[in-house]
């Protein structure tokens, strides 16, 4: 992984956590985790749309003998799972190490102006996200404490 461009990190959910608490710890990992895989999919879609592309149809060789076509990047963004410290868990959305390019399209260079992509697809899909979030974790935390019964 190249790592994160950026990160959403939720905040002010006491209400979810409190219906957590009484819950073993693997069904809290996997309530969790389902409900961040779904609400990083709204923003890993937008942000593949938005990723540049380039125009023409020829394919680039690598240094490293490969060959990347257009679309390459979008194709390598991917959702990323990690675990900052125990107890927590977070997603990040984000080029992989074969699109590390990415980045600088992002940010830009000394020598190149900024080209964001990424960060407009957050800011576009947020609030989508918080709430495909919260309504994934009561769906899947109904039907755990179903199943557990």
């Amino acid at each position: 992984m190249a790592g994160p461009i950026l990160t959403l990190e939720l905040r002010g959910f006491q209400q979810l956590g409190a219906k957590l608490d009484g819950l073993p710890h693997r069904m809290q990992r996997t309530i969790v985790r389902r409900a961040l895989r779904v609400a990083g999919n709204v923003v890993l879609d937008e942000a593949r749309a938005r990723a540049p592309r380039r125009t023409d149809s020829r394919r680039i060789k690598t240094k490293a003998g490969q060959s990347r076509g257009p679309g390459f990047l979008a194709k390598h963004i991917r959702l990323y799972f990690y675990r900052p410290r125990a107890g927590q868990l977070r997603a990040s959305v984000g080029p992989t190490k074969a699109a590390f390019y990415g980045k600088f399209d992002e940010l830009g260079t000394s020598r190149q102006p900024a080209r964001p992509w990424l960060r407009p697809a957050l800011q576009e899909r947020a609030q989508q996200a918080v709430n495909a979030f919260g309504q994934t974790f009561m769906e899947t935390l109904t039907a755990e404490l179903t199943n557990a019964r």
